[in-house]
């Protein structure tokens, strides 16, 4: 049942699942020492990189500020075998919904390849039952953010991707290690539902404020557009964020 509505849900996605899974862990425990209070909303899904260890969802402190982290725990992944997948056991309305529309295409295929007498051409590869998810599938990035938006509505979201990445020189980011990959760019704007559009006027709206400076390069015959900090830019970010630590306390 959905919780009742706050001020803030913040939500925290740790792709741990490589070298990453000691300060991801730390991350966490950090996040409890912040203390959010009851106006904020303070949701987390780590992956860690030990196959004995599924991937959790957390709601931080739970059960109040001196509760363990492992209480905050709300759910673990499991492989279901009635969609082959990885999955949760509280799932949004949407994911669900998402999972059928996978489940009707892959029977789709399986008929198609029922009817087809010659298989030998086709390449298959035995498929791989585990509970491991894959924090670089767009899929499981946006489970857990339907989720988040069904069961813990707020006036305001934030979201945070913590993992690797290749910045501005390789198209990965959030990359997993069991199973092997990573997500796009692309992927993740068409995740947001963000067009070019609305990143340009973004990125316009900062550089007119002096808080981003912007570097317009080709790549071979592709263009190439980079942003980056400013002096001013990082002071006001550095501000903003005390502001931010200032309501945090201010609503415990």
């Amino acid at each position: 049942m959905p919780k009742k509505k706050t001020v803030w849900t913040l939500m925290i996605y740790l792709a741990g699942d490589n070298n990453l899974t000691s300060e991801c862990f730390f991350a966490l425990t950090e996040m409890k020492k912040a203390l959010p209070g009851e106006h904020i909303n303070v949701i987390a899904q780590f992956d860690p990189q030990d196959e004995r260890v599924p991937t959790q969802r957390y709601e931080i402190n739970r059960n109040g500020p001196d509760s363990s982290l492992f209480e905050d725990i709300i759910d673990e992944a499991h492989f279901d075998p009635s969609i082959r997948e990885v999955t949760f056991k509280n799932e949004s309305d949407r994911a669900r919904t998402f999972a059928q529309s996978r489940i009707a295409h892959r029977k789709t295929i399986q008929t198609l390849l029922a009817e087809t007498n010659d298989l030998t051409l086709l390449a298959f590869e035995e498929e791989n039952v585990t509970d491991d998810t894959d924090t670089g599938s767009p899929i499981t990035l946006y489970n857990f953010l339907s989720f988040c938006l069904q069961e813990y509505p707020a006036e305001h979201y934030l979201v945070v991707l913590s993992g690797h990445s290749g910045g501005t020189d390789s198209d990965f980011l959030l990359t997993d290690e069991s199973p092997r990959g990573s997500l796009t760019f692309n992927e993740l704007k068409r995740l947001l539902q963000t067009t070019d559009g609305n990143l340009s006027v973004h990125a316009r709206k900062l550089e007119e404020a002096g808080y981003v400076a912007c570097d317009k390069t080709f790549a071979g015959r592709v263009p190439r557009t980079v942003y980056h900090l400013t002096p001013a830019g990082r002071r006001a970010l550095d501000k903003y964020l005390v502001h931010m630590e200032a309501i945090i306390h201010a609503m415990k």
